[in-house]
């Protein structure tokens, strides 16, 4: 289950500024628009192996903003600072089918590495966000960017047993992703360039894996951005200054790995929370 970027303790504004964001190991492009920075954290990922217990990971959010000021999207990225071949990672289960989301496994359930993605329209029905990912829905209320009206979840995961991990979590407006539609059959339809959009994102995270500066080039959303009614406007001084912030919980993964058997050492120490 996942947990989520930065649930408080914020500092003060920050617009975007200029320069490719980065977190990890990876530096972020962003396709045209207004986006400002939602701040950063750490977290450790459990390994097994000769290496450290834990992979070091990084995590950084990014809003993009519509022309009321309102966020439309956001983009939540997770990824290790650097890569340890000793340190090997047990996925098991990682990406298991989930009944009303489009699960395409492209690992095919390896043990040894994880090609995950996930796509679920109308997130914000039945309480899907609050139940599947309850701290995102619980940061997203906390910093009062309220659901679209109607919202389109995407998350892709990749690992592999180097120790290379790279996730990526979009919650959009559907209307970046989907054409309006006036009856059922249209909309069994409309969401196939959501499906395309999460295909090039997918392959933008397994690219960036072999760039040297690992450069992941977020897709451009395949609708126009939507003139409201959008959410609540988020001003500069409502954003978190990134160099600032704190954090509590960033993304872990999206499935606990399995570890495997190994001699008993002392853990490495998970970083508190210091609010």
């Amino acid at each position: 289950m996942l947990g989520v970027v930065c649930l408080g303790l914020w500092g003060c504004a920050s617009p975007m500024v200029p320069g490719a964001p980065t977190v990890g190991r990876v530096s972020l492009g962003l396709p045209a628009g207004d986006w400002v920075d939602l701040g950063g954290g750490q977290e450790w990922l459990p390994a097994a192996g000769q290496g450290e217990p834990a992979i070091a990971l990084q995590s950084r959010a990014v809003g993009l903003r519509g022309s009321q000021g309102e966020v439309q999207a956001v983009v939540l990225v997770l990824a290790n600072v650097n890569n340890n071949a000793a340190q090997v990672t047990q996925w098991g289960q990682a990406c298991a089918q989930e009944a009303g989301v489009r699960v395409d496994d492209a690992a095919r359930g390896s043990p040894e590495r994880v090609d995950c993605l996930r796509l679920k329209r109308r997130a914000e029905a039945s309480d899907w966000l609050a139940t599947r990912e309850p701290n995102v829905d619980a940061w997203l209320k906390a910093h009062q960017i309220p659901l679209p009206y109607e919202a389109t979840w995407v998350s892709h995961q990749f690992a592999n047993k180097a120790g290379m991990y790279v996730a990526t979590h979009v919650l959009a407006d559907a209307r970046l992703l989907e054409p309006q539609t006036r009856s059922s059959n249209e909309f069994l339809q409309a969401g196939w360039p959501a499906v395309k959009w999460s295909r090039e994102l997918a392959q933008a995270v397994r690219t960036s894996t072999g760039m040297i500066d690992g450069r992941l080039n977020i897709p451009p959303f395949p609708l126009p951005q939507p003139e409201g009614p959008g959410g609540v406007p988020v001003e500069d001084g409502d954003i978190p200054d990134s160099t600032q912030a704190e954090t509590t919980r960033p993304l872990p993964p999206l499935r606990q790995p399995a570890r495997e058997a190994e001699p008993e050492r002392a853990p490495r120490p998970v970083l508190q929370d210091r609010g």
